[in-house]
């Protein structure tokens, strides 16, 4: 009984070192990524307040060019998830 106990306990303590990682990791991430975030957001906020023209066409490559940093990102933080939950 004390073995199956000691056992539950062990893997609940794996689980939530796990979870304690997984999160400190992607706040790292995510703060790695930070200033590409907010580019992107601002890029978004403009695009969606201004006309539509050709001066604009450069903001959109800004856009498209963040989100793939923030995508890459997400994607590693996601990789992450799927390893600690394994």
């Amino acid at each position: 009984m004390f073995a199956i106990r000691l056992n539950i306990n062990s893997s609940q303590e794996v689980e939530k070192l796990s979870r304690k990682y997984y999160l400190k990791d992607t706040k790292e991430m995510l703060l790695s990524v930070k200033e590409h975030l907010t580019e992107f957001n601002q890029a978004a906020e403009k695009l969606m307040k201004v006309r539509v023209s050709q001066q604009n066409y450069e903001l959109i490559s800004k856009l498209i060019d963040e989100f793939h940093v923030v995508k890459a990102a997400v994607r590693v933080i996601e990789t992450k998830r799927n390893d600690f939950k394994q």
